[in-house]
């Protein structure tokens, strides 16, 4: 779609390319660990870990609100590579890493190799994107699997590979492993199916229509078995306090997300998006239209899939649902800027240019990524990690237990050899009698008990019980979390625990 470039510029763009990899590679390790896990990562953590794989399926089905493809990842993860923080979130590190230059081969197969390099600094910068490659959660295997199938499904539309197996491998894998990722997959591959129909009811290219229905259908057959855990979820999943039908603001917020938080610029990528779909169909070639046909309607369509159903049911629509848009809308920004690189005559100039718009790209981005505390701000995650090491800390060092009260210390505590969880759970002050003979019975002499707890709400009846009996209680700096130690031998004595 574009001129091809000099003969000596293909190797200037590999050797670019292989910086850009190592640069995205570690600006999404550096700090991939400085924040403990929160909630959500943990819950994913200990229900992949425990048990058999049938119970850790039965869990899933019964506990869960996504469908169990990314609870194997992490299943096979600890298995491997053990429950560390980093281990947890290998996986999305490199599917992160991985997304740049998938983003980059598709751009070039389709819309030019300069296209491809763009849009790959695009998402190498991302906000979202890196913030989502550092943790434990399916977003950033999403976002990889999506954009592997929108691959395979440009080819089919050109009739280039329709019938080669290994298009059709990547098309059935891809789909499959985004809809077993995420219940927002199933639909982004829904839309896709129906991008494809539309094409076939234009073209009627029968080795598509062909094609089309081998692959669906044993994308389809391989989703069979969960479909008794779908229904389940569906009648039964838990609606939490926060969710709430969207509003046009959550259609903006949504936007953001995909622009790459900050507000200004998200208009910006809004008209070069817009402008990429403009020069797409201006192009009026098989490439332009089947690109035109794809990208636009998996930003959109899958939001208003969304959208329209939670205005009438179980509200389900979540900002984080639309990832994949990020390297979707990257690509419909690079292409008119790609455009007005090589309309430039001189080879020189292209080259002095795609340098100048490469660098104002990072630093527009990554102005934005230190302004919304990439690496720096809390990012809504609870300190797990720093409350347990603070009682560890506190611990004696012989002798003792934790007795912890929220399943995602476990996590933590069990990764000290020391420690061990106690399996019974209080959460009541009449408890409190029967917590003293457990602690008396197991010669327990110390103990702390971490609570966590939303920042100005109230704080559990145990809490306060046990502050009022033992008055020792440590605030810590961590905002969202308590620790109150006790000594059995002398529980009202002030100098019996140690500083806080």
């Amino acid at each position: 779609m574009q001129g091809a470039c000099p003969n000596k510029s293909a190797a200037t763009h590999w050797l670019a390319l292989g910086v850009l990899l190592i640069f995205a590679g570690g600006c999404r390790w550096y700090r991939i660990d400085h924040w403990s896990l929160f909630a959500d990562e943990v819950w994913s953590a200990m229900a992949s870990r425990d048990g058999s794989w049938s119970a850790m399926f039965r869990y899933i089905i019964a506990a869960e609100s996504h469908p169990p493809g990314y609870h194997v990842v992490l299943r096979i993860t600890q298995m491997l590579a053990g429950m560390s923080d980093v281990a947890l979130r290998f996986p999305s590190w490199l599917a992160g890493t991985a997304l740049v230059y998938a983003v980059y081969a598709y751009g070039r197969q389709y819309l030019g190799r300069i296209t491809g390099l763009l849009a790959a600094v695009i998402v190498c910068n991302h906000y979202y994107a890196i913030y989502y490659s550092q943790e434990a959660r399916a977003y950033a295997l999403l976002m990889l699997a999506i954009l592997l199938h929108v691959h395979a499904l440009t080819g089919w539309l050109l009739s280039r590979y329709a019938s080669r197996r290994g298009s059709m491998l990547l098309m059935i894998g891809s789909g499959v492993m985004a809809a077993y990722l995420h219940y927002a997959g199933v639909v982004y591959v829904a839309v896709g199916g129906v991008m494809v129909l539309l094409h076939w009811l234009r073209h009627r290219d029968r080795t598509l229509l062909i094609n089309a229905l081998v692959g669906y259908g044993c994308i389809s057959v391989l989703y069979v078995p969960w479909l008794p855990g779908l229904f389940h979820q569906l009648i039964n999943g838990p609606v939490e306090a926060w969710q709430r039908p969207p509003t046009a603001e959550s259609l903006w917020q949504t936007w953001r997300l995909i622009a790459g938080e900050n507000p200004a610029r998200a208009v910006w990528w809004a008209v070069l998006a817009v402008g990429g779909m403009v020069a797409l169909w201006r192009q009026r070639t098989p490439s332009a239209r089947a690109v035109l046909l794809l990208l636009p309607a998996l930003v959109a369509l899958p939001m208003a899939v969304f959208f329209i159903k939670s205005q009438f049911s179980m509200p389900v629509y979540n900002a984080r649902s639309f990832t994949p848009a990020i390297s979707l809308v990257a690509l419909l920004a690079a292409y008119p800027m790609a455009l007005g690189i090589t309309a430039i005559p001189s080879v020189r100039g292209r080259v002095f240019a795609l340098v100048a718009v490469l660098l104002m790209i990072s630093a527009v981005q990554w102005s934005a990524n230190f302004q919304h505390q990439l690496y720096t701000g809390h990012r809504f995650k609870q300190e797990y990690r720093q409350a347990v090491e603070l009682a560890l800390q506190r611990q004696a060092m012989q002798g003792g237990e934790l007795i912890i009260g929220n399943v995602f210390f476990n996590h933590y505590v069990e990764q000290h050899a020391p420690f061990k969880r106690t399996h019974r759970v209080f959460s009541a002050p009449d408890q409190l009698d029967g917590l003293v003979a457990q602690l008396h019975a197991q010669g327990i002499e110390r103990f702390y008990f971490l609570d966590m707890y939303s920042g100005g709400a109230r704080s559990s009846p145990l809490m306060d019980a046990l502050a009022a009996r033992y008055r020792r209680v440590c605030q810590t700096d961590l905002v969202l979390v308590r620790v109150v130690g006790y000594v059995a031998s002398d529980p009202v004595s002030m100098d019996a625990v140690p500083e806080c």
